[in-house]
Formats: C-alpha cells, sequence, structure tokens
C-alpha cells in the first residue's frame, strides 16, 4: 500500500531534505491506498453542503476558484486506516531524523477550473509556521496528489533552501499587518517572484502523478499557481497532512487564538508541552533495535558504486 524505502533511498533523502527542504516521493501511495484516499475526498467534496451531523468534526472554506477541507481524519475511519499507519510515518520519521511522530491533521485542497480558461486563486507563497500553534523543526508536512499537477493544474512551487536563509517567520496573509510603529515579531514577506527573476533565488517543483508525495520543512516557502486545466482536469486535488516529530512543543503565537481550535481545546495543552492525546495519536516510534540500525545506515560511509 504504501511505498517502501531502504535505507540508502532514506539517507539520501534525508540529505536532500535538509539542503532544499522539499523533496519528491514518486508512487508514496500505492494504488489500493490512492483509490481509498480519492474515493474518501471524493464523498466529502461531493457532500459538502449538505446538513451536517453533530459528530463531525471537518469543516471546509470556499474561496475563488478553490476549496478547502479540514480534519476529515475525525470523520473518516478509512482515511486514518490509509494514513495513520506506521508505513506512512516511518520514511517522514527517518527523513527528517525523529524517532517518534505524531498525526495533527489534514487538509484537503481542491483547486478548480474555470469555464473561459481563467485560473482560479491559487496559494501565494507563504509558509506554514506562523499560524501553527506548536514550534519545533521535526514538523514536516506530507502533501499527496490525488490528481495529476503540472504547470496549468496548480502544482506546488517552493523557494529551494528557504528553509535555512529565513530570518525570522514570515508573516501570513491570514495575520494583520501592525499599526505604523507597532511590532509584532514578524517579518514582511519579500517579493520572491522578483527574486527569481533576477535569479537571486531558485524555485523546486515537480509535475507529479497520483499517488505522488511531496515532503516539506514547515519553514519552506512555497506556493501553487490556479487551475488553468481547460476541463482537462476540472478540479486539482491534494491532501496535505502535518505531522509533529521529538522537538515539537506547543508556542503558540497567540494561545487565545490557539484555543479556538478544537484539538488544541480539548486536549488542554499547556505552554511549552508535547503534543499528546488522541487528538494528536503517536503512529510512530523507534524501537532500540531500529533507532541503533538507522543510525548505523546515517553514519555509514557510501559506496563508491553508489556514487
Amino acid at each position: 500500500m504504501i511505498k517502501h524505502y531502504g535505507a540508502d533511498e532514506i539517507r539520501q533523502l534525508a540529505v536532500d531534505y535538509d539542503v532544499h527542504g522539499a523533496v519528491h516521493l514518486p508512487g508514496f501511495l500505492g494504488n489500493d491506498a490512492l483509490s481509498r484516499l480519492q474515493a474518501v475526498v471524493d464523498k466529502a467534496i461531493a457532500t459538502i453542503e449538505q446538513p451536517r451531523t453533530a459528530d463531525q468534526v471537518s469543516t471546509h472554506l470556499r474561496s475563488e476558484g478553490r476549496l478547502t477541507v479540514r480534519y476529515l481524519w475525525r470523520d473518516s475511519a478509512e482515511l486514518r486506516e490509509v494514513l495513520l499507519q506506521r508505513a506512512v510515518a516511518q520514511p517522514i520519521a527517518s527523513i527528517i531524523g525523529s524517532k517518534t511522530l505524531r498525526f495533527w491533521f489534514d487538509l484537503t485542497f481542491v483547486h478548480f477550473a474555470t469555464e473561459n480558461g481563467d485560473a482560479g486563486l491559487g496559494t501565494p507563497w507563504h509558509h506554514d509556521v506562523p499560524t501553527f500553534s506548536f514550534k519545533g523543526d521535526l514538523m514536516p508536512s506530507l502533501w499527496l496528489a490525488l490528481t495529476p499537477t503540472d504547470s496549468t493544474l496548480s502544482r506546488l512551487m517552493f523557494i529551494d533552501g528557504s528553509h535555512r536563509t529565513n530570518q525570522g517567520y514570515y508573516r501570513s496573509p491570514e495575520i494583520r499587518t501592525p499599526a505604523p510603529g507597532e511590532q509584532d515579531g514578524f517579518v514582511d514577506l519579500p517579493d520572491f517572484d522578483a527574486l527569481l527573476a533576477r535569479g537571486d533565488a531558485r524555485m523546486l517543483t515537480w509535475d507529479c502523478e497520483p499517488g505522488d508525495a511531496i515532503l516539506l520543512h514547515p519553514c519552506t516557502i512555497h506556493g501553487a499557481l490556479g487551475n488553468t486545466g481547460n476541463g482537462r482536469h476540472p478540479q486539482r486535488v491534494a491532501m496535505t497532512t502535518r505531522w509533529l516529530g521529538d522537538d515539537v512543543r506547543f508556542l503558540p503565537y497567540s494561545y487565545e487564538r490557539a484555543r479556538q481550535n478544537r484539538a488544541i481545546a480539548q486536549t488542554n495543552l499547556m505552554l511549552g508541552q508535547r503534543p499528546h492525546g488522541d487528538w494528536f495519536p503517536l503512529i510512530y516510534a523507534a524501537s532500540a533495535r531500529a533507532d541503533w540500525m538507522h543510525q548505523q545506515a546515517q553514519n555509514r560511509a557510501p559506496d563508491p558504486a553508489e556514487q
């Protein structure tokens, strides 16, 4: 169901992740896992406007050319069976260098093509950490393609190495700009399009087939253009899953805002605590033997034949 990675593959992916801030994982989801996940998302999209039951947790937000759905995992046993398993979490943990990995939540992004061929709203350049309730380096996102992506189909774009060159957190569009003379601790977002045009930044991007994944660092700058597929794929659908590793602690920029999130409120996390409880399930923990083998693989000198 989930692609298996050998020690040599993990070692190279870990190096690339550390250097670039994002790595492409072709064929991460096998056909069965992909089909099951597509069925969950298709059902959610088809029933999004139907009356909700009291026990449903997922929420959705519409904007021009885009639909975002959050927390499907709390409503769908099928999604939990596919994604909340060791086979998914172990390669993520190994690539980022974490001995444990907890699942946080899912976000499904649907980018629509317009009838006249104009692009709907894409996703502007940003990184995710300003709106996170947690801080830590081991806090990756796994982005999963459920339909094809390319230059006309809202593929993800990344600023190469931006996770290591950030001089602080860039202000998210969701955070108001402070009044003149005020400080909020965030940095204004540079004009990355201009930087790319001048050659002062480098963009990473990959065309993806359904089942491909991209693993990205929480500080990596990324974005996507609107869908201009012109009917070839009227919907570009992808799911992002958030994960929490060893060094992650509950340290929101706004405690009041963080408590508006149901997971935070019901877990009753205290500042500085590690995530815990059934809203943040532990999916992977390396055994002493597995951890030793991983370290041996990481420390092994490369074979010249592999170069």
